[in-house]
């Protein structure tokens, strides 16, 4: 019995579109493509997570550079303010990728939910529902980190701002060493939201994998 509740678990997500009150097939593999379509926005996600992960660390490195500058700061200025610039996009196309993986995974939920409510089997309609808690839930794990990385933005990008605005109107060796804890605080903020971004990849690999057929990698 053990054994065949696991197989019943396993072939929830796949059988979700086609088990129909009658045991045919109605919607012809839709809830495998809703549940790929929902996968992928994760891993479309999680590669903007990735790309804005890095620009922390080139923007970062920017402002050691403006630091470390020995004389003619202003190319080293000039590429800090670049990373800045840069910086506040990549803050936004994640804003925007996230909303999108969060409407297909509504989406994904919701219609699974719906089409599973048709099946008349209890075992497997027990099954589903364990199962969309489970997603539901992991899903809720997600909103959590990436609303925790969103919070992370915030101090980080004043931080930038606030030391751009500064060497803007002083551009001078004597200004960048008053300015050393304006530097050691983007520094501390920049890592901080590194590590709210990692967690959030983490979550994000762990769940595209759940929810894969293959159950493998989420890359």
């Amino acid at each position: 019995m053990k054994s065949s509740r696991l197989i019943v678990s396993v072939l929830v997500i796949a059988l979700a579109a086609c088990v129909a009150a009658a045991g045919g097939c109605a919607s012809k593999d839709k809830g495998r493509e809703r549940s790929a379509k929902a996968v992928g926005g994760m891993k479309e996600t999680r590669s903007e997570v990735a790309a804005a992960r890095k620009q922390v660390d080139e923007v970062l490195a920017a402002a050691a550079g403006v630091q470390s500058a020995q004389s003619n700061l202003a190319p080293a200025y000039d590429a800090y303010k670049k990373e800045v610039a840069e910086m506040e996009e990549a803050a936004k196309d994640t804003r925007e990728r996230w909303q999108d993986m969060q409407a297909r995974g509504q989406e994904y939920q919701a219609k699974w939910r719906a089409e599973m409510a048709t099946v008349a089997s209890p075992e497997l309609k027990a099954a589903a529902e364990a199962r969309a808690a489970k997603v539901g839930q992991r899903y809720a794990e997600i909103t959590t980190k990436a609303l925790e990385a969103r919070a992370a933005y915030e101090p980080f990008i004043k931080d930038l701002k606030d030391l751009q605005t500064y060497l803007s109107n002083d551009l001078t060796p004597a200004a960048v060493q008053a300015a050393a804890p304006a530097f050691q605080r983007v520094q501390a903020s920049g890592q901080s939201l590194n590590q709210k971004l990692d967690a959030l990849s983490h979550e994000l690999d762990a769940v595209a994998a759940e929810m894969s057929p293959t159950g493998g990698s989420a890359g």
